[in-house]
């Protein structure tokens, strides 16, 4: 099964602001989503409150048991990784905390594992894999301004899930891959409302320093 893609057709005052998504549309992300990843919303209130963070960046990741999963940073007004903080989201709930050079030597593992779908012809049934070579990697990143993420972590969410989908910014333009917020309560109830991001690498990978820059493609 394919992940949906979403067109948005964005006009200049909207692009790199959340698209919000409800009902069967979310439902269809749910449904096809490659990657599912849960953030506790203390986890990502301490990313984003760290001096100078205006939002966070998501990098695919490996998790402890080696499966896909995400991981977080924030990034500054430059578009810039603040990268004394990086969190990897873990299957039961928790995180494990990274310092820049150990998500770079994380990253170099995604990028060996990307490499070996794209040798087997896997590509597309990886999750945010990209024959385009983001920033010199085979994998998408994308980014959340922090006011987006803010709509629902203010919403009394005990976290938020992150799950991959696609999006087109004009009818009969490609698709890049993304990824969509939900907001999930106390009791693990998902919202039936979503945030799709607009800022995914690529297309959008201008200026910043990055986690995985200096990564060569095959």
């Amino acid at each position: 099964m394919s992940e949906v893609s979403f067109t948005l057709d964005a006009g200049a005052g909207s692009f790199g602001r959340a698209a919000q998504m409800s009902g069967q549309h979310v439902q269809q992300i749910k449904s096809t989503a490659m990657l599912s990843a849960f953030f506790r919303s203390e986890d990502l209130v301490e990313l984003l409150s760290q001096p100078g963070s205006v939002g966070l960046r998501i990098y695919p990741a490996l998790d402890n048991t080696g499966h896909f999963s995400l991981l977080a940073v924030a990034f500054d007004s430059s578009k810039s990784d603040i990268q004394s903080n990086c969190f990897v989201a873990q299957g039961n709930g928790s995180i494990t905390r990274l310092k820049g050079q150990q998500a770079k030597g994380l990253l170099g593992e995604v990028q060996r594992v990307m490499e070996q779908a794209a040798q087997e012809g896997r590509g597309a049934s990886t999750p945010l894999f990209t024959e385009s070579g983001a920033e010199g990697a085979l994998y998408a990143k994308v980014a959340f301004k922090g006011a987006d993420l803010d709509i629902l972590l203010n919403s009394g969410a005990a976290g938020i899930r992150f799950l991959s989908t696609r999006i087109a910014f004009k009818a009969g333009d490609p698709s890049f891959n993304t990824l969509a917020a939900v907001a999930v309560d106390a009791s693990g109830r998902e919202s039936e409302q979503a945030l799709i991001s607009t800022l995914p690498c690529p297309p959008d990978c201008g200026g910043g320093g990055y986690l995985n820059a200096g990564f060569t493609t095959l």
